[in-house]
């Protein structure tokens, strides 16, 4: 009897293979696809989206090197490539293929390896904080698994937009700017500033959320504000995990508010956040039950403001039927509902995401996750999934003998995934309906709707009837690629 491997193991054991394989796909692309973009073409390459979402990756380091570990991740200006490196279903241990996610960002910017730290602001950070200086909300987040240098990316853009913005504000007279510091750990938040003292939330008279008894320091230029979010980062609760020695363990908020003195109002507001790393139960397995239950909170916590920031984009994008954002899922999004809602000024508030990944296989479930949630994130219905490409081969043989698109059974799908067939399909002509559609329906659910059902949803008959059309359509195209694909598996097992 063969002995067992897990999908880490292998991918380490037939690295060259992989590598082969993921160089070939590289030597296809643009010769320009994996350059940096200029400071210039990102600036004007932007969109009008509430939420804009960056991804940076992270290089390979040496270390990671000479342990196995290889890059599994293509960066090109707008558009962002993961290779699976997996065994092949039937696991007889001379077959492998790749699975590569294709995950598009057209309205903002991917960061290989290469790039600084000036040009993820330039293109990233620089129109949020001439945002916020002009009078306006702006909010950054600094997502991404723990180990795929979050932090260093977020310290690094501090340090540029606290020089930036109290460099453009005193360029327009005198205004007071204080600061906060909070971190968030499971449904608590505490004081960074106050020696971790405990602070309560509390709803003010128009529905606002206030946080009561935290600190605030006054700050006179740009380097009391770098060297504030770094005196209180280092204060952050963190442990040791299986991917990061020093894994900072609770989300970190710092608020900026700039105040006219001569109107006594406040003149703009900026939200800081580097949120907690996020990690995979198998790469948690090892902890106690305490450090089991804040990876947990952790992660449902992230899950809550990827959905507020959907919702936001949606109502954003279907103004006459507005979606219901779950602000109170958590003490994260209850901090940062103000991050969202549009202010006395009538003027919707900017959030930039910025999302770090690592180019290792080893990660290679991380970075997938990461990037389906950044495209959740998103206002434009084509990013809400990764595209994926199958690419079948033998051991030993060319790179790339075969190409198959694979469908995933309906039943099988999540709301999310759900919601994107259903938009897809004719055309877009079921987009404007998506809202319609009940928050608890998946796939499985949407399968066993009756034809009555779905009229109800839809308000038509003929909608009702078409849409049923498209699910049976889509089975029977499922049942066949089944079946070529099990034709296909059997003679490459001969």
């Amino acid at each position: 009897m063969g002995q067992n491997i897990d999908k880490r193991s292998y991918r380490r054991e037939h690295s060259e293979l992989y590598m082969k394989l993921i160089q070939y796909y590289r030597d296809g692309m643009d010769d320009d696809a994996q350059s940096p973009t200029s400071s210039s073409e990102q600036r004007q390459s932007q969109s009008d989206d509430v939420v804009k979402v960056f991804i940076r990756k992270r290089p390979t380091f040496e270390r990671e090197i000479k342990a196995g570990e290889y890059d599994v991740v293509t960066c090109k200006k707008h558009e962002i490539i993961v290779h699976d490196c997996r065994m092949h279903p039937s696991m007889k241990p001379n077959l492998a293929y790749v699975e590569s996610y294709k995950f598009p960002y057209p309205n903002t910017e991917v960061f290989n390896e290469k790039s600084t730290t000036d040009q993820v602001y330039a293109s990233a950070l620089k129109p949020l904080i001439d945002y916020v200086a002009s009078g306006n909300v702006g909010t950054m987040f600094c997502f991404g698994q723990t180990g795929s240098g979050k932090t260093f990316t977020i310290t690094g853009l501090v340090k540029l937009l606290s020089k930036d913005l109290f460099t453009q504000l005193g360029n327009q007279g005198k205004f007071t700017v204080t600061a906060t510091c909070i971190e968030l750990i499971g449904e608590t938040a505490y004081d960074l500033l106050s020696d971790h003292a405990e602070v309560a939330l509390r709803e003010g008279k128009n529905g606002e959320v206030v946080i009561c008894g935290n600190k605030l320091c006054a700050l006179n230029n740009g380097s009391e504000l770098n060297e504030l979010y770094n005196y209180a980062a280092k204060l952050r609760e963190t442990h040791a995990t299986k991917v990061n020695s020093n894994s900072s363990r609770s989300h970190y908020i710092c608020r900026v508010f700039i105040d006219d003195p001569a109107t006594g109002k406040q003149f703009a507001r900026l939200t800081l956040c580097d949120l907690a790393g996020s990690e995979r139960n198998a790469d948690s397995n090892e902890h106690d039950i305490e450090r089991l239950k804040e990876t947990a909170q952790i992660n449902s916590s992230l899950m809550a403001l990827k959905e507020v920031i959907r919702c936001v984009a949606l109502n954003k994008e279907n103004e006459g039927s507005k979606v219901h954002i779950p602000f109170r899922t958590s003490k994260l999004t209850r901090v940062l509902k103000d991050c969202f809602e549009i202010d006395e000024k009538k003027k919707r508030p900017h959030t930039v995401v910025v999302a770090t990944v690592s180019p290792l296989a080893c990660d290679t479930e991380h970075t997938i996750n990461t990037l389906k949630h950044t495209c959740l994130m998103m206002s434009s219905d084509s990013n809400m999934a990764g595209e994926k490409m199958v690419v079948q081969d033998i051991l030993g043989a060319d790179p790339y003998q075969k190409k198959t698109n694979i469908l995933k059974p309906i039943a099988k799908m999540t709301y999310e995934e759900t919601l994107e067939w259903i938009g897809s399909i004719q055309k877009g002509k079921f987009k404007k309906h998506l809202t319609k559609f009940p928050t608890s329906m998946d796939g499985k659910a949407l399968s066993r709707f009756p034809d009555k059902r779905l009229q109800q949803i839809l308000g038509s008959e003929s909608l009702g009837l078409d849409l049923r059309k498209e699910i049976m359509n889509y089975t029977d195209k499922i049942n066949q690629q089944k079946k070529q694909q099990t034709e296909e598996n059997r003679n490459l097992s001969k």
